[in-house]
């Protein structure tokens, strides 16, 4: 319930670019800490994170918002871009603390508490040597039985 006047407070500070809450699941085991923790390495050594993703709303149109052409990861990707706006700017990433935020652990509960490292076994040569959209292991992770939502062009200015 604190989450949002945490936010609030912390766009106030003129030092940052983008921030970030970070996240937890709504369900607990040993193979998720693990995968948390492994995560967590990553967005640590990568400068990404998880949670509510907050910005100004300047900075967003300065890049472009999120590129919906993209299928996968475009979180990653308008993160990366922020970051890069950040550094024109002077400007740097933000992890904010008193408003982490409970996601669904329903990826988990389908694919099984180790997925994500079988997933990754699986998708990362094919990310590397394929579009990523047009992979059927993608197509069903990320959208299931759903239909493949169609991209509606980049955000980017042409």
């Amino acid at each position: 319930p604190e989450s949002f006047n945490v936010i609030s407070r912390a766009i106030d500070d003129p030092t940052f670019v983008v921030g970030m809450t970070g996240s937890r699941l709504d369900r607990d085991s040993f193979a998720i800490r693990v995968t948390t923790a492994f995560l967590l390495t990553l967005a640590t050594l990568t400068q990404m994170d998880t949670g509510i993703v907050f910005f100004r709303r300047a900075d967003w149109e300065a890049i472009g918002g999120y590129d919906e052409a993209i299928y996968v990861a475009e979180d990653i990707d308008f993160l990366q871009r922020m970051g890069a706006l950040g550094k024109l700017k002077g400007l740097s990433r933000k992890r904010i603390h008193g408003a982490i935020n409970t996601t669904s652990a329903r990826k988990f509960d389908r694919y099984g508490d180790w997925h994500i490292f079988w997933i990754a076994i699986k998708l990362l040569p094919k990310m590397v040597f394929h579009k990523a959209g047009s992979n059927p292991i993608i197509q069903n992770y990320w959208y299931g039985e759903r239909e493949t939502p169609k991209p509606q062009g980049s955000m980017k200015s042409e």
